[in-house]
């Protein structure tokens, strides 16, 4: 295994918050962040270079301290609608259109794609 140099904090993290916030943009922000601790601990133990790094750093920074979150906000919205939508006309024997795991859907005369995920089991 790779890495070691910050105690795989990166991987600590993933296993504990990921997909566990209750909020979609603070799961992504986690995943996002994930990837830069994965990186920053490879580059400081010399499993990938400094510029691989600081790519990743730079992509996380650019999404994250930059641009507009109401347009982010709105995609979480518009995903969740999709899948609400999809649910719902399954109710009625009137699945939409899919390819794979991906729906596909209008809203306003926009055209918006939105992944599937699989059915979480409830925990006790």
């Amino acid at each position: 295994m790779s890495g070691g140099s910050y105690g795989y904090i990166y991987s600590r993290l993933e296993e504990e918050c990921l997909g566990r916030m209750y909020d979609e943009e603070m799961n992504d922000l986690i995943k996002d962040l994930c990837d830069v601790l994965h990186d920053l601990e490879w580059w400081r133990s010399c499993d990938c270079s400094e510029e691989h790094y600081r790519d990743t750093l730079a992509k996380f920074k650019a999404k994250w301290f930059t641009g507009d979150r109401q347009e982010r906000l709105k995609g979480y919205i518009d995903e969740k609608i999709g899948f609400v939508r999809s649910e719902l006309y399954s109710l009625i024997g009137e699945p939409q259109a899919s390819k794979g795991n991906l729906l596909t859907f209008k809203v306003n005369g926009i055209e918006y794609a939105a992944q599937l995920l699989p059915k979480m089991e409830e925990e006790e």
